[in-house]
């Protein structure tokens, strides 16, 4: 199914994360704006290589997220946006669908994924340390799910 993927540290704090879109995603946060890049073709120990790039001159940078469509604008295009204003997520992919439960009287949220009718597939458990907002996301294509929170970002790839 999806296995855990190893992200460095990105920002202090996440202002937004843009849903992954071939192999790529954006965080904005207070401190910078970081670009990561997503290779699975590579063979490393999580499989994964990721590459990270910190643009500290577009720290919170309000012209990048536009709160009324859940939208991020990175150059001239447009990404699905996952934020404090709620989410553009891609909840169903490939024939799989994830269910997010927040919880906020705990750190500790859930994040289940099921086939379309409803079977049981997987369940992932992820620490939210900020307990404001949450919101989970399949990528363009359906072999990424990502969780974001403003504190703390959790990657995983379908297993092949």
């Amino acid at each position: 199914m999806f296995i855990p993927v190893p992200l460095p540290f990105l920002v202090e704090r996440a202002i937004a994360v843009s849903v992954p879109q071939k192999g790529r995603f954006f965080v904005l946060g207070h401190d910078a704006l970081v670009t990561v890049t997503i290779n699975t073709g590579i063979n490393t120990g999580s499989g994964v290589e990721i590459g990270v790039v910190r643009d500290e001159s577009k720290a919170d940078d309000e012209s990048i997220l536009d709160t009324t469509t859940r939208t991020m604008t990175i150059g001239s295009q447009r990404h699905r946006a996952l934020c404090l204003h709620g989410a553009s997520s891609i909840l169903e992919a490939g024939g799989m669908r994830l269910q997010f439960k927040h919880a906020s009287e705990t750190n500790r949220q859930s994040v289940m994924l099921t086939d379309v009718s409803g079977k049981y597939l997987q369940e992932f458990t992820v620490i939210d340390s900020s307990g404001d907002w949450g919101h989970v996301s399949f990528d363009d294509v359906g072999s990424l799910i990502i969780c974001a929170f403003p504190n703390d970002l959790y990657l995983y790839r379908r297993k092949a």
